[in-house]
């Protein structure tokens, strides 16, 4: 008998269990309760962030965005 088949018949191999990730929660809050803001606010908000590559157009090493219910 070989060395492998000693060792898998001292520590068998466990079968492999197929992993599922996580069911997200649906208990999260998606709403405030106040009204969305207006079209010209999310004119102004998209100007704003396209706004910042123009600036720095050699950086990368940031995030944008706007009204993210947080």
């Amino acid at each position: 008998m070989s060395a492998e088949a000693i060792a898998e018949t001292i520590n068998p191999v466990p079968e492999a269990v197929e992993w599922e990730p996580h069911k997200p929660p649906t208990d999260l809050i998606f709403d405030d309760g106040d009204p969305l803001e207006s079209h010209r606010h999310r004119i102004a908000m998209n100007a704003l962030i396209d706004s910042v590559p123009a600036l720095f157009p050699d950086r990368h090493d940031y995030f944008m965005g706007g009204n993210m219910f947080i």
